[in-house]
């Protein structure tokens, strides 16, 4: 494929969530990113490294940002929804390494010529 990949880094609110059959409108959901490619045509890529539970700080711990990192070219777009679970912990609240986080993969996307979005 040659056109953009759009990347997307969160947390429950945006990943992909697994069906239910027989589906239940009461029960079944899924993030805003399993829904994205809708939206796009044949020519835009959406990428989505999204899990339940992750925050700022483990989705660069745990390994998921290094794949975004490795695979984002320029011309891709990059976009970030965290906050719901770093509000929960000291040290990742907004003041905090919450900011220092975002400000540290903003340098980095820059660098490699993507786009991101928040």
């Amino acid at each position: 494929m040659n056109g953009p990949t759009v990347y997307l880094a969160g947390d429950s609110t945006v990943t992909d969530q697994p069906g239910d059959y027989p589906y239940y409108p009461g029960t079944c959901y899924c993030g805003w990113g399993q829904m994205l490619p809708a939206y796009f045509d044949t020519r835009v890529a959406v990428s989505n490294h999204s899990h339940s539970g992750l925050t700022t700080d483990s989705f660069r711990k745990e390994g998921h940002y290094a794949v975004i990192s490795q695979y984002s070219k320029p011309g891709d777009y990059v976009f970030f929804q965290f906050g719901h679970n770093d509000q929960k912990l000291p040290g990742l609240q907004a003041k905090g390494g919450y900011r220092a986080n975002l400000q540290r993969y903003i340098k980095e996307i820059r660098q490699r010529g993507s786009i991101r979005y928040w």
